[in-house]
């Protein structure tokens, strides 16, 4: 069956193939000459074709079908160059012969490269616990030095709604904790508003025997993410340059973006309408930021149970979420919810 060359009828890998192999079979020839021997062309033509889907391969969606031809290639590509010059390695004479045992073995390579793989890493895990997700099994003993994994049972608090919870139900739970709370007590809150406000906005609504320490900021635009910002002992300018970075980092994106879609080199339509979207993205973003419009949704304070409970008679503030006695401000996880959350919340501690 012949393939087509016309570029249309061509996928993105076949077409990049075609301006990667060439230069790569031009590079194999010319180090054939330098090491004296001379060189086959179809010995150039196979290394070149190896060496570029070698470079060519994490592009690629089958990965499990195509693990043993990546293994061979990874082997093969050197033994080629050694066979179109009739090299030897030791008494061995390297010739095609013996790329084509490894092609005829690539299934038994992968899976001897997979066994690999996965003894290396279950006793590299067993050596060393702490790297493992879950931290240290039961039982096991810690490295001597130290371990990452905290012992502070207060590392575990989370405070605030979890992803999918619905939002009425959590309100009336976390008003209910606020009232039973010892009034005598000093606590960590998440205060939750009702629209995004302003760094001079959530001053305005913090009483003045109320401290925050932790903004969550979120430009309220379709892919915005929301990231939280330590305030420190200037709260409205710690917000403003946060705000002032993440407006830098936006624009320098949409900058990059931009150039890359006018350079017309993006051939594939299916890249160059995700491209179009997200320049409308960062565009809406940016606007956002630019209209001077609220970004902060929460903030994280601490102050006396009863300055608390006064905080939920400010304007726009949908939630007082008081934490746990034995929070802390440096290990806890803070989570507000989002305005535009109204029956189910979207962002919160993994369920």
């Amino acid at each position: 069956m012949l393939r087509s060359r016309h570029p249309r009828d061509r996928t993105l890998l076949q077409r990049l193939d075609d301006r990667v192999v060439p230069v790569l079979q031009r590079r194999a020839h010319a180090t054939a000459h330098r090491m004296g021997a001379a060189w086959p062309v179809r010995a150039a033509r196979r290394s070149g074709r190896a060496v570029a889907r070698v470079v060519t391969w994490p592009l690629r969606l089958s990965l499990v079908r195509r693990i043993g031809r990546f293994v061979v290639l990874i082997l093969a590509a050197p033994l080629w160059v050694l066979a179109g010059a009739g090299r030897r390695v030791g008494g061995w004479l390297i010739s095609d012969r013996t790329v084509g045992m490894l092609e005829r073995h690539r299934q038994g390579l992968a899976l001897a490269a997979a066994v690999i793989a996965f003894v290396g890493s279950y006793v590299h895990l067993q050596r060393y616990p702490d790297l493992r997700a879950d931290g240290p099994a039961r039982g096991a003993m810690a490295p001597s030095w130290g371990s990452d994994v905290d012992s502070d049972p207060a590392a575990a608090v989370a405070v605030g709604p979890a992803v999918g919870v619905l939002v009425a139900a959590h309100v009336d739970e976390r008003q209910r904790a606020l009232a039973d709370a010892a009034d005598g007590e000093e606590r960590l809150a998440v205060v939750s508003f009702g629209r995004y406000l302003t760094a001079a906005e959530v001053a305005e609504r913090l009483p003045a025997d109320v401290t925050a320490a932790v903004a969550l900021l979120r430009v309220p635009a379709e892919g915005e993410e929301p990231f939280r910002v330590e305030l420190g002992r200037r709260p409205v300018a710690a917000i403003d340059a946060a705000v002032a970075a993440h407006r830098r980092s936006l624009a320098e994106d949409q900058k990059q973006l931009a150039s890359l879609v006018a350079s017309q080199t993006v051939e594939d339509p299916t890249f160059e309408g995700f491209y179009e979207q997200d320049l409308q993205r960062l565009k809406a973003a940016l606007e956002v930021i630019a209209s001077d419009g609220g970004v902060v949704f929460a903030v994280v304070v601490r102050g006396p149970v009863t300055a608390l409970r006064e905080l939920v008679d400010s304007p726009d503030v949908r939630l007082v979420d008081v934490a746990p006695a034995e929070a802390d401000a440096a290990t806890a996880r803070f989570y507000g919810i989002l305005p535009e959350d109204r029956t189910q919340t979207t962002y919160g501690a993994p369920a």
